[in-house]
C-alpha cells in the first residue's frame, strides 16, 4: 500500500506540472487509478556473472521446440539433441554448435533465419529471448555437465553391448581375443587390433562391423542388427571421446546360453546304499534321492523293461517271440544286448526319421 500511495503523489505532482492540471478533479482521480491499474512486465534478468546453466535454461528450450524431431534413427540431418552429447557432435553437414562462437554456430543461424527455412519449422519461432540465451551459452563455450559422457555409456552405450555383444566378447575366451565387457580390453582391441578410436567413429572398426561396411558379417553374427539408433549412439559415444568411466572396471556378468558353456566333469557325489549303483550315473539319482529321503523303486521285470525299451526305441509294443528270448536270457549284459539289437534296427531308424520328416514336411505324394 504504501507503494501505491508513493505513485499516487508522483502522478499528482506530475500532472500538476503538465497541461493535464487543467482537468478537473474527477478526471484527474479517474486517470490515476488507470495509471495505477495498468499490468505492467517483470523482465528477469541474467546474474551477473553467472553462466547461462545448460540444464535449467538451455535444454528445457530444446527438449520443447526441437526433440520431437531431433531424435533417433530418423532424426533429419542426423542431427540429434536428445543429450548433451549428441547436440555436440553435430549433423551431417558437421558441427552446429562452435563454442565461444555463436556467430558461426549453424545452430543460431537456422534460429534465427529471417528468410529461407527458419528453425523449427513449424510452430511459433524462437523468442528473442531464447535465441539470445543460446547466443549467450555458446559464446561462454557451451559448456554441458560434465558426466555426460558417462551418463551416455552408462545409460545408452553399455546396455547395447551388454545385450548384443557379451555373449560371444567377453569373459576369459572371448572370441577373436576381443572382450567388450572390460574397459581396458575393450579400447586395446583384439587378434584384428583397435577397434574403437576414441574421437573417430569413422575409421572405428567396431561401427564397420555393426554395420556390415566391406565384405565382412554385420555383427552380431546369430543376432538381430543393431537399430540406426542404436548406432547412432555408438558413433556419438565414440566421437565424444569414447568415455568409459573408470569405475566401471567390468559390466554384470552375462548367464551364457548351456551351449556356449564348456562341460566340465563334475566329482561324483558320496552315497549311503552303494550296493544300489551300476554305474556312475546311478550314483547322482541316489544323492537326489537320499537328500530327498526318498528310496529306489523296486527293479522292473524283465518283462516291463523290454516292453519300456521296444516303445521308447521303437514306437511299437515287442514281439512276444522276444519277450520270451529276453526272459530267458540270463547273462549279465543280456539288457545291454537287447538295447544294441533295438538300435540296429529298421524300426528304430523310422521312429526317430519321423520328426525329421514332419519338420522337412516330407511327403509321398503331390497331392
Amino acid at each position: 500500500m504504501r507503494g501505491a500511495a508513493n505513485g499516487y503523489r508522483k502522478c499528482n505532482w506530475e500532472l500538476a506540472q503538465s497541461p493535464l492540471a487543467h482537468m478537473g478533479t474527477l478526471s484527474k482521480a479517474a486517470l490515476v487509478v488507470a495509471v495505477l491499474a495498468a499490468p505492467y512486465e517483470v523482465r528477469s534478468q541474467p546474474a551477473v556473472g553467472k553462466d547461462v546453466d545448460f540444464a535449467t535454461e538451455i535444454q528445457p528450450i530444446l527438449l520443447q521446440r526441437c526433440q520431437s524431431c531431433h531424435q533417433g534413427g530418423a532424426a533429419p540431418a542426423d542431427l540429434r539433441i536428445n543429450t548433451p552429447v549428441a547436440l555436440l557432435q553435430g549433423s551431417i553437414s558437421g558441427k552446429v554448435i562452435i563454442p565461444g562462437n555463436a556467430a558461426e554456430s549453424l545452430l543460431v543461424k537456422r534460429i534465427s533465419e529471417k528468410q529461407g527455412v527458419r528453425m523449427p519449422p513449424t510452430g511459433e519461432p524462437l523468442s528473442d529471448a531464447q535465441i539470445a540465451l543460446i547466443r549467450r551459452w555458446i559464446n561462454e563455450g557451451a559448456k554441458v555437465p560434465a558426466a555426460a559422457g558417462a551418463d551416455l555409456f552408462t545409460a545408452q552405450v553399455q546396455p547395447i553391448l551388454a545385450s548384443a555383444c557379451y555373449v560371444c566378447h567377453s569373459g576369459t575366451e572371448p572370441r577373436g581375443q576381443l572382450n567388450l565387457s572390460v574397459r581396458s580390453a575393450a579400447l586395446k582391441g583384439g587378434a584384428s587390433g583397435q577397434v574403437i578410436r576414441p574421437g573417430d567413429s569413422a575409421h572405428s572398426r567396431v561401427i564397420a562391423r555393426v554395420t556390415g561396411a566391406g565384405n565382412e558379417p554385420r555383427m552380431p553374427l546369430n543376432g538381430k542388427p543393431l537399430t540406426d539408433e542404436q548406432i547412432a549412439t555408438l558413433r556419438t559415444w565414440i566421437d565424444q571421446g569414447a568415455v568409459w568411466p573408470e569405475n566401471i572396471t567390468e559390466a554384470p556378468a552375462v548367464k551364457k546360453h548351456w551351449a556356449y558353456v564348456k562341460p566340465v566333469r563334475p566329482a561324483l557325489p558320496a552315497i549311503k546304499d552303494s550296493a544300489w549303483v551300476r554305474n556312475p550315473i546311478d550314483r547322482f539319482i541316489l544323492a537326489k534321492l537320499e537328500k530327498e529321503g526318498l528310496k529306489p523303486s523296486p527293479e522292473a521285470s524283465k518283462q516291463a523293461l523290454i516292453r519300456r525299451l521296444s516303445l521308447d526305441l521303437t514306437g511299437l509294443p515287442p514281439a512276444p517271440a522276444d519277450v520270451d528270448a529276453f526272459v530267458a536270457d540270463t547273462r549279465p549284459d543280456a539288457y545291454e544286448r537287447l538295447v544294441d539289437r533295438f538300435f540296429a534296427s529298421t524300426a528304430y531308424g523310422e521312429r526317430w526319421a519321423t520328426p525329421w520328416l514332419d519338420l522337412a514336411h516330407y511327403g509321398d505324394s503331390e497331392g
